[in-house]
């Protein structure tokens, strides 16, 4: 086993919530808990384990349990099952158009890894300290035969989830939608749909995307470096302290537009589900000033401001 760094990237993020600013410092990977059985490490996303070079980290092995704010679907699950590890605990964020955000549970049932998601409102999203001491509302059938049940704190569910068998890494090709596609274009205004805005790597500000994941502080920090003219993503159910859309609030405060749409209007996980699915449940000032209004579908808001002077 390599030896384990010292060297673990903090964020601060501020958000802006209801008016009010509430600061928030985690750790973005950090172990919260090892024994002879293994180590218990917490994510602000499931996302981050496959980077060390960007966040520093120790790397991930077969005995370890990951506690992620990613929200417990397909695509975030792959990130991790595919490194190998022994269980995974995240999200469900609102659970979704077709119980999309807790669909990576049963994809780990299917290889045999223990797998749990914590209910909407007993955690943060993009934070996985707070996911650690949320509740689990559910869980696959390899946690069950460890004693991990509905109800019980997302971290005393891991710590018998060391009890399994080391992870092997999953080698799946996976239906998930993961291309760049644009699906719409006017004049300089491209119109894109993407998993991640975290796959594009330049700056695109005429574009506008249309995303897979939720709202949260995660998604906001991809989409920076990217500068959009309008992004569209998950509610996520709303979540904790409203920490679901809480990117919306971030984006903001740099300009940019940014709306969340229902968790039971379009499939979490999925951009194309955004696009043709996806009804506005949260607008942010900077997209209100575009015409953008709660209930309009994500067609209609793209066409208002396609049709605007933005």
């Amino acid at each position: 086993m390599e030896p384990i760094k010292n060297k673990i990237a903090s964020i601060l993020v501020v958000l802006s919530l209801s008016g009010a600013h509430l600061k928030m410092e985690r750790k973005e990977v950090i172990k919260i808990y090892e024994d002879e059985r293994g180590r218990i490490i917490a994510s602000n996303s499931l996302t981050y384990l496959d980077d060390e070079d960007r966040y520093g980290f120790y790397p991930v092995t077969d005995k370890d349990i990951i506690i992620g704010g990613s929200f417990a679907g397909t695509p975030t699950f792959m990130a991790v099952l595919a490194l190998g590890v022994k269980g995974v605990i995240a999200h469900e964020c609102g659970v979704g158009k077709n119980q999309k955000a807790i669909e990576g549970v049963f994809l780990a049932q299917h290889h045999g890894i223990p797998a749990a998601a914590v209910a909407t409102h007993s955690a943060i999203v993009s934070d996985g300290i707070s996911v650690s001491e949320g509740i689990v509302s559910v869980c696959n059938e390899t946690a069950k035969k460890l004693g991990v049940s509905k109800g019980m704190k997302a971290l005393d569910a891991a710590k018998l989830m060391l009890d399994a068998k080391p992870g092997v890494k999953v080698e799946e090709q996976l239906d998930y939608d993961d291309q760049i596609t644009i699906v719409e274009e006017h004049n300089d205004t491209k119109v894109y749909t993407v998993w991640s805005i975290g796959l594009i790597k330049e700056k695109h500000p005429n574009a506008i995307f249309c995303v897979a994941s939720h709202s949260g502080a995660v998604m906001a920090e991809y989409t920076l470096p990217v500068n959009p003219k309008l992004i569209f993503a998950n509610d996520a159910g709303i979540a904790k302290d409203s920490s679901g859309v809480a990117g919306l609030h971030i984006l903001n405060d740099s300009g940019i537009a940014a709306v969340a749409v229902a968790a039971m209007s379009a499939e979490i996980g999925s951009p194309t589900s955004t696009y043709q699915d996806g009804i506005c449940s949260v607008v942010n000032a900077r997209a209100y000033t575009m015409g953008i209004r709660k209930q309009m579908t994500v067609k209609e808001a793209i066409d208002t401001v396609l049709k605007s002077r933005y």
